[in-house]
């Protein structure tokens, strides 16, 4: 799991279905969930999750279907036979993303490279909620 600050902004409930809008350093993400904690509100603090394996890297001017995309410096590079893990920094948070060793040798990236880390609202989660 990978890690980002944030804090709560807005909470949209309807029947099951909750849609949560965090900022990140001034970068708005959503979450979309069917289960959440009823003690989230807005204006709290919380530690957001994402599996690597969930994040997506685009270059400057891709855009796609994902709801999230946040800024990241590539910090380092790790290749392996098949997967290559990418550490990143997003808003002051290291984190990682996770892909085929054969697609990130096709994106071209090096270390200090700014790019997009793009990723789905299904993919968001709360770890952690800090007190107010």
């Amino acid at each position: 799991m990978t890690y980002l600050d944030a804090s709560v902004k807005l909470i949209q409930t309807k029947d099951a279905l909750n849609l949560v809008y965090f900022d990140v350093s001034g970068t708005e993400v959503v979450m979309m969930s069917l289960e959440m904690d009823r003690k989230l509100q807005k204006g709290q603090g919380v530690k957001l999750g994402i599996k690597p394996m969930a994040i997506a890297l685009v270059k400057e001017g891709c855009k796609g279907s994902f709801a999230n995309y946040l800024p990241a410096r590539v910090a380092a590079i790790k290749e392996g036979e098949l997967l290559t893990v990418v550490k990143l920094e997003i808003a002051g948070n290291r984190c990682e993303a996770i892909m085929i060793r054969k697609n990130m040798q096709n994106l071209n990236i090096q270390v200090g490279d700014v790019l997009f880390a793009v990723f789905m609202a299904s993919e968001l989660s709360v770890q952690e909620i800090y007190s107010v």
